[in-house]
């Protein structure tokens, strides 16, 4: 999973839950019993052997049936990752990664049009290349990863898996089968490139599909090969209620609600907006708009201890919060909020043009403002993962608002400024324009992981600044938090 979401890892996040809940108490047994896949359904198990298959553990079919295989491989992960024998825990960890995964480079299961098979793919991330008939060819546009997939007739069958055997070193290193209706090449050449054919008999001629990846694509490569199908599958995503997801869910649970109260940083402010806790006056900050259901996303701080919230004036109701986060998704119901914004589709790059919206210092300042600004680093203070630094100016009541890149597309939610009183007295200089946004990728995980609906956009039109301030004023809303 790349580094750029959420966590580094489901298993360094489950090594901090562990670590947590054995000094705060025993956590629920379901979640932390023995692992067992009996209650799971064919779509979880296959997205658990999909889990594993991404992490590089797991290298069989993803056929929803758990076997040996695919139990060895949950336990060489859990004692490789932990020294420890598989716990739901584990798989709920693997889990998040997937969906993670999922999220940011777009994996779907992908029909090979006119070849009746079908293969997942991180579609955000593959490029169609060449298109000729049924020849297609995708690269991976930031990995040594290439998919061909054509139909072929016999003398080309022979023809091609020869070719994929003339790059293995010695003959021990092929792995081949076959048979009357499907063959099968895979090895490694001496420059560490996998490459593996896959041939299925269908309709008179051979349906073929061709990978070859590098050392630094070997788990994307290892999910692609185990998810050749000739089969059609329905959703990929179990359902929220499962088991699996249900554990899933849990984990999240146990880490916010084991986390204790960190340490205060030096040099930055707990957030521009955070309404005081006991405060008579209340607080304020910025929501925007997410869907047509009415469902706007802001700063966990901006609602919580909140005995009623309040969107321009209309009554409204928190759905989740979350504090790892530090975002929450809140409803009003049967008013008009304008037209929802979307998000980008991929991730914002460093310096990258955003803009931003929001109600700062209300009172003081009179209804929205909008100011521009860029990406000037893709981490937040002491290299915090979660955040991306901003230079558009940010001031109290800006939590909670978004920042669009060009294309009018959400690449972050505002939440935090730089303390430059703290600064100052440390280091003798004022720093300016040193602001924070949490991860629009990290915003769309919450959202999916709490079951909200939410649009994405690739990057379409470039919008003049007039036209970006116009969708912004339509979306972007006053939040009141009344103590």
């Amino acid at each position: 999973m790349p580094s750029d979401t959420y966590c580094t890892s489901g298993s360094s996040f489950l090594k901090e839950i562990n670590w947590r809940t054995a000094s705060s108490g025993a956590p629920s047994t379901d979640l932390w019993g023995d692992f067992d896949a009996r209650p799971m359904s064919v779509v979880e198990k296959r997205f658990l052997q999909g889990s594993l298959a991404l992490a590089g553990y797991y290298s069989g079919l993803l056929d929803g049936a758990w076997g040996r295989g695919s139990q060895s491989s949950l336990e060489a992960f859990t004692r490789d990752k932990f020294n420890e024998e598989p716990s739901n825990s584990h798989a709920a960890a693997l889990v998040i990664d997937f969906i993670v995964a999922i999220d940011s480079e777009g994996w779907e299961q992908i029909p090979m049009e006119g070849l009746a098979m079908n293969l997942m793919m991180p579609v955000k991330k593959m490029r169609l290349t060449e298109s000729d008939g049924l020849y297609k060819q995708w690269d991976h546009s930031d990995l040594n990863l290439q998919l061909i997939a054509n139909d072929l007739i016999n003398s080309e069958l022979v023809s091609v898996h020869n070719f994929a055997e003339s790059k293995s070193v010695t003959p021990s290193d092929i792995y081949k089968v076959r048979k009357r209706t499907r063959w099968v090449t895979s090895t490694t050449d001496p420059r560490g490139l996998s490459v593996y054919v896959r041939s299925e008999l269908i309709r008179g001629t051979w349906s073929t599909v061709f990978i070859t990846g590098g050392s630094d694509s070997s788990n994307e490569l290892n999910l692609m090969v185990s998810s050749i199908s000739t089969d059609t599958f329905g959703s990929l995503i179990p359902p929220e209620n499962s088991t699996l997801m249900t554990h899933a869910m849990k984990l999240l649970d146990e880490f916010e609600e084991s986390k204790t109260e960190p340490e205060p940083q030096v040099g930055v402010s707990q957030s521009p907006s955070q309404p005081e806790p006991k405060s008579r006056e209340g607080g304020t900050g910025t929501g925007f708009l997410i869907n047509e259901d009415g469902v706007l996303l802001t700063n966990a701080h901006v609602v919580e201890e909140c005995s009623s919230i309040n969107v321009n004036g209309h009554r409204a109701d928190l759905i989740v919060s979350s504090n790892i986060f530090d975002l929450a998704a809140v409803s009003v119901r049967g008013v008009d909020l304008g037209e929802p914004l979307r998000f980008a589709s991929d991730s914002v790059g460093l310096n990258a043009d955003i803009t931003i919206a929001g109600y700062p210092l209300h009172g003081l300042l009179g209804g929205l403002n909008v100011s521009r600004g860029s990406i000037s680093a893709l981490k937040g203070l002491r290299g915090d993962e979660t955040n991306l630094q901003i230079s558009a100016p940010v001031q109290p009541g800006n939590s909670g608002g978004p920042a669009v890149n060009r294309f009018g597309n959400v690449v972050g939610v505002v939440v935090s400024k730089l303390n430059t009183v703290e600064i100052a007295d440390l280091t003798g200089d004022i720093a300016q324009n040193v602001n924070f946004a949490v991860r629009g990728d990290l915003a769309k995980v919450f959202l999916m992981s709490n079951g909200i609906n939410y649009t994405e956009a690739n990057r379409g039109t470039e919008k003049s600044v007039e036209d970006l301030a116009q969708m912004l004023q339509s979306a972007t809303h006053l939040i009141e938090c009344a103590p």
